[in-house]
């Protein structure tokens, strides 16, 4: 049997400073990662965040949305990753979230970085 893996969320918020971007997201109860995403080529400060059930994550959507953000990246506890857009309830199916190598992120538009552990992940 499969292990499972804590369900996450990977979001952008693009309104203030990292710090206080983090404080924000740990007022709310969450335990964020500072990762460097790319979404459709452009690199933005986002962040990782393990999350326990739906009402965790519908919680995340409306900051995003309130932050001004199209979507956010939902992984389940097996990574099949889905790009779930916030205006319209779209979610697009991407594939597993995985390691990937560096050149490969590099030559891709959409990947994570995360600097603590010195990782890219991307969907296949």
């Amino acid at each position: 049997m499969k292990e499972l893996l804590p369900e996450i969320v990977i979001l952008a918020l693009n309104t203030d400073t990292v710090p206080k971007e983090l404080s924000f997201l740990q007022a709310h109860g969450f335990n964020p990662i500072h990762v460097q995403g790319v979404y459709k080529g452009i690199s933005e400060d986002s962040y990782l965040i393990p999350i326990k059930g739906m009402e965790e994550l519908e919680r995340l959507k409306v900051i995003a949305l309130q932050h001004g953000q199209e979507s956010i990246l939902y992984a389940d506890e097996t990574r099949t990753a889905k790009l779930l857009y916030l205006t319209t309830g779209e979610q697009v199916p991407l594939g597993t979230l995985q390691p990937i190598g560096e050149v490969e992120a590099l030559n891709s538009l959409s990947y994570t970085y995360v600097p603590e552990t010195n990782m890219y992940w991307g969907t296949k």
